[in-house]
């Protein structure tokens, strides 16, 4: 996709433009519509974050990406009163972490959980 390209390259604001109109576009898409939702949390547009998060979970409520999103959104610095990680002059690190996919393979107690094995 072109938004993870500029990701990539570390252009927060082409992605997010990007994301924000494949979000418009793909409405039904569950991939598009978290990775938009974790851009914009990324981006400090917690009101629009939350508000696509939550007609993510009112379609599939036990999802659990989705409900890591709202975690993330509940717990940021701006919820708590605490300063962001992400001021204005690090759009850099936003995209190195946007630009990983989410990883919500994290068990109870913080254990991986590991494949099956054939054994």
């Amino acid at each position: 996709m072109l938004g993870n390209a500029y990701l990539a390259h570390g252009q927060m604001d082409k992605a997010l433009a990007e994301f924000s109109s494949l979000s418009a576009k793909y409405p039904d898409d569950p991939s598009v519509q978290k990775t938009y939702t974790q851009l914009l949390i990324l981006s400090n547009r917690l009101e629009e974050a939350t508000a696509l998060n939550e007609s993510i979970l009112k379609k599939a409520t036990q999802d659990a990406e989705a409900l890591v999103l709202k975690g993330e959104i509940q717990f940021t610095p701006e919820q708590s009163g605490r300063r962001s990680r992400h001021t204005p002059g690090s759009r850099e690190e936003c995209s190195r972490e946007c630009s990983r996919p989410l990883s919500v393979g994290i068990g109870i107690r913080g254990k991986r959980r590991r494949p099956a094995s054939g054994n």
